[in-house]
């Protein structure tokens, strides 16, 4: 299995191919670019955010992790 990992601008990156990502941004930023997310993600693709949300978009799992200060909420969603 190859794994790849692209730091790129989110906004024009054509995620087509991406089978799984990983978005650590600010609730705002998510909404908006959740459409793109839903239209260039195939199905069975996965999407993992760190701390908030997709806004009226319900995850498909949540859960938590800590370190020695803070507890954080993960998200995942299964397009």
């Amino acid at each position: 299995m190859t794994r790849v990992m692209l730091q790129q601008d989110l906004l024009t990156l054509d995620l087509t191919p991406a089978t799984v990502v990983s978005c650590y941004l600010l609730p705002r930023s998510h909404l908006l670019i959740r459409d793109k997310l839903r239209s260039q993600l195939r199905p069975g693709a996965r999407l993992v955010t760190h701390s908030f949300d997709m806004g009226d978009w319900p995850p498909t799992a949540t859960t938590t992790v800590s370190d020695v200060i803070n507890t954080y909420t993960i998200y995942l969603w299964r397009i």
